[in-house]
């Protein structure tokens, strides 16, 4: 999952950001101060959510979503701002509306419901045996060893190749979360966690490293939360 970020106003851009970190801690972010360099962004680069603020120099927020809407494959764009007069004239246009000073309950609102709509609810597995559609909730746990992906169900396990990145960039959060380099799991198979293990359901028992092991308890929380 790729975020921008984009405000003219340094606290606020970076506030938005610790809002992001917090509740999507594996999310990749980039910070743009004016809408002409997000702009330019995405003619070498793709971001699945905006966040971007209306009352900058021209081109505004609202002219900046306007051109990012026509393209082939445009990005779900949250509006946070402290300028409600585009909200009309918006629609169709920004996915949410977030005022400033920015409301905490209603940013994870908002993000939840951007992932919902971005997440697959299916997964396209090739393997040997050929091409199968896994509905992405059975997924259990997958792991990796040397570009050989497992992909664990209750049922079946399957095999194909590809790196954890790219299955990770996939999967929606916060129910898959990475608790050591070589693992992805789903939260909802999640049946305790003792020390640096992890017992999933069917006994599966998946490590936590130490250097992901803030990341993780950070990724749980806010799977937790709800």
């Amino acid at each position: 999952m790729r975020i921008a970020i984009c405000d003219d106003e340094r606290d606020y851009l970076n506030e938005v950001a610790k809002y992001v970190r917090i509740y999507y801690p594996q999310a990749e972010y980039v910070l743009f101060d004016h809408s002409r360099e997000l702009l330019q962004a995405f003619e070498s680069s793709f971001f699945d959510i905006v966040l971007l603020d209306i009352r900058m120099q021209s081109p505004n927020g609202f002219e900046a979503a306007q051109q990012l809407r026509s393209r082939p494959e445009p990005p779900l764009i949250i509006f946070i701002t402290n300028d409600s007069s585009y909200s009309v004239q918006g629609y169709g246009i920004a996915f949410r509306y977030l005022m400033k000073p920015l409301d905490r309950s209603r940013f994870v609102e908002a993000m939840d419901a951007a992932i919902e709509q971005l997440s697959p609810k299916r997964l396209e597995i090739r393997t040997r045996e050929g091409r199968f559609y896994l509905p992405v909730e059975q997924i259990m746990y997958c792991e990796v060893k040397n570009y050989n992906m497992c992909i664990f169900t209750r049922d079946q396990t399957y095999r194909t190749r590809m790196t954890l990145q790219e299955l990770q960039n996939l999967l929606p959060a916060p129910h898959f979360v990475k608790p050591h380099q070589s693992y992805i799991i789903n939260c909802n198979f999640i049946q305790s966690i003792s020390g640096n293990t992890i017992m999933m359901t069917g006994g599966a028992k998946i490590p936590i490293s130490r250097g992901r092991r803030k990341q993780f308890e950070q990724s749980l929380f806010c799977f937790l939360r709800g």
